[in-house]
This record gives C-alpha cells, structure tokens and sequence, in this order.
C-alpha cells in the first residue's frame, strides 16, 4: 500500500508541476506577446502621427505655394503695366495678398521643421522687397506724371527681384520636398 500511496504522491506532485510549469510557460507566452502587440500599436500610433504631421506639412506648404506664386504673378502684372496716377497706389493694390502670404509662413513656421519656415521667410521678403521697389518707382513716376509701363523705366530693378523671387521660390520647394520626403510626385 505504501508504494501506492508513494505513486500516487510522485504521480500527483508531477502533474501538478507539469501544470504550474504549463502555466508559467503560458504566462510569460502572453506577456510577450502583450508586450509585441503594445510595441506593434505604439508603432501604428506614431505612424499615424507622423502621417498626419506630414499631411499638414504638405498642405500648409501647397497654400504657401499656391500663395507665392499667385502674389507673383501679380507683381508681374503690376510691372507691365502703365504707372499709375497716384503715389504710394501698389502699397495698396498688394497690402492684403502680402499679408496673406505672410500668415502662410506663419503656419509653415510652426510646421516646420526650421529650414522650410526659413526659405519661406526668404521667399516672403523677396516678394515684400519687389512690392516696395515696385511701389518706390510707381510713385516717383506718379509724381513725375510719367504713366509709362513700370517695367521700361526700371527693367534692371525688375530683374533682379523677378531673379530673386524664382531663386527664393526653388529654395522653399527644395527644402520642402527634402522635408516631406523621397514621396513626392517630382522627385525621381
């Protein structure tokens, strides 16, 4: 009897070992799977995060752009055409689109990263410097009653701000497409 006793003890405390070790084993199974799926959703989350970060980049750059060149083409305009009859009229004509444009870079600026907002700071003085250029000759042709094309009394001064415009433009594009990444249509 005592070896049955002995065979039920050795038969009962190996099953219950098997258990507790099937257990354990079961236990430290799921904490790492736990611990692979938390990492794998900390991933997703900083993926979307990311995706999100550069869809606002993207937009807030895209409206610069659009600003950009909207305000240059403008400036063109205002270039080739007659002098106007009043002094100080381009300040005018310009003050909400370069106001405009300046809250573009305002948001570019907090965007980022640095050297995009950077090149968007350029790309706005340029264009803040041609208005002002543009408005010193509008006026001193106003009052000179000179109502010839703007662009044929100062062509040379035109030229460099178109000049440093298109540069200040390319500068901004380059640094935002290294921002965004390799993904953009273009690049390639």
């Amino acid at each position: 009897m005592e070896d049955t006793i002995a065979v039920a003890l050795i038969t009962a405390s190996s099953t219950l070992l098997g258990g507790a070790l099937a257990a354990f084993i079961a236990a430290r199974t799921t904490g790492r799977q736990l611990n692979s799926q938390e990492r794998q959703a900390q991933q997703d989350r900083n993926e979307q995060r990311g995706s999100r970060r550069r869809e606002l980049r993207r937009e807030a750059y895209m409206q610069f752009l659009n600003e950009l060149d909207s305000l240059n083409r403008k400036l063109a305009a205002a270039w080739s055409a007659p002098a106007p009859s009043e002094g100080n009229a381009i300040i005018g004509q310009f003050r909400d689109t370069t106001w405009q444009l300046r809250e573009r870079s305002n948001l570019i600026a907090l965007e980022g990263p640095k050297s995009v907002a950077i090149a968007a700071e350029a790309a706005v003085r340029s264009v803040l410097d041609q208005v002002h250029s543009l408005d010193q000759v509008a006026t001193i042709a106003a009052h000179l009653g000179n109502r010839d094309v703007l662009l044929e009394l100062r062509e040379d001064e035109w030229e460099t701000h178109s000049d440093r415009c298109r540069r200040a433009h390319q500068d901004f594009l380059d640094r935002a497409r290294a921002a965004m990444g390799a993904d953009l249509p273009g690049d390639g």
